[in-house]
């Protein structure tokens, strides 16, 4: 992939606005749309440039997931991007790549060590689909990064307009960066879970669900984790739901790795 040496805005292609109201078998499973489709290329700095691609390999060949910068070195993605959900096998052969856009992005770094939530339910019924990764590179010094906030209701003022940019498989093929914006968290489980009806497909996995205010600071409310469904609805139905992992499981220990630069020394993983 060819590394971007300025940082000019992206000429995007527009995304296909094809609207679509049952259910599509055509498409590939792991996604959910309400209405019409609303994830549409971006250009956008706030987002091009703290969000990117972490390829990895799965052991059957490389995959990837969205990944967003919440730290000067310090990336926010889903457990299940990190290892198997099934094994417990660590991926292997990390890198994060920033604002791709085809084959080019601004930049790239390796991982260096990663805490991880669980991407299983626990005994208990929680979920803690997320996880921090320490890369080499300072980039979020060079690009800035993303603040961390909770929605503690879906009556909070932080649960509406909130905003969903990933590398979803569905939405350009993945290729550019796309956002949702505008869409709503519709409920919140146990500070866990925020059930949202942001557009996502399969590479949408890890994205940073966010908040931004009117002077485009943009704070991390949840990291997308699920659907529940795979289907295009007419409108939002709860029981397909899309759902994010709150940042209430993980802003403590964002806020610990920034203060005390705690995560120079840690093992691979921990929990």
């Amino acid at each position: 992939m060819r590394i971007l040496t300025t940082l000019t805005l992206l000429t995007l292609l527009t995304a296909c606005g094809k609207q679509n109201s049952k259910q599509d078998t055509k498409i590939q499973t792991g996604y959910n749309i309400y209405g019409k489709v609303d994830k549409l290329a971006t250009a956008d700095m706030k987002y091009l440039s703290r969000v990117g691609k972490l390829f990895f390999d799965a052991g059957e060949g490389k995959g990837y997931c969205t990944a967003s910068l919440i730290g000067e070195n310090l990336i926010l993605t889903a457990a299940h991007c990190i290892y198997d959900s099934e094994t417990g096998a660590l991926y292997s052969n990390f890198d994060f790549y920033l604002g791709v856009n085809g084959n080019e992005s601004f930049t790239s770094s390796k991982l260096l060590s990663v805490w991880k939530g669980s991407s299983t339910p626990k005994k208990d019924g929680s979920y803690q689909d997320w996880a921090i990764a320490k890369i080499e590179k300072p980039l979020g010094k060079i690009f800035g990064y993303f603040g961390i906030k909770e929605v503690k209701s879906h009556t909070d003022n932080n649960a509406y307009n909130v905003a969903l940019p990933g590398y979803g498989h569905l939405f350009e093929e993945g290729k550019v960066l796309t956002v949702d914006e505008g869409c709503n968290i519709r409920k919140v489980v146990y500070s866990v879970l925020l059930y949202h009806d942001c557009d996502m497909s399969k590479g949408d996995s890890g994205s940073p669900l966010l908040k931004c205010d009117k002077n485009d600071r943009c704070y991390v409310v949840g990291v997308n984790s699920y659907e529940r469904g795979s289907v295009v609805l007419d409108e939002y139905d709860e029981n397909f739901h899309n759902a994010a992992i709150s940042a209430a499981q993980f802003k403590n220990l964002v806020v610990k790795l920034r203060k005390t630069q705690a995560y120079k020394e840690p093992a691979q993983t921990q929990e």
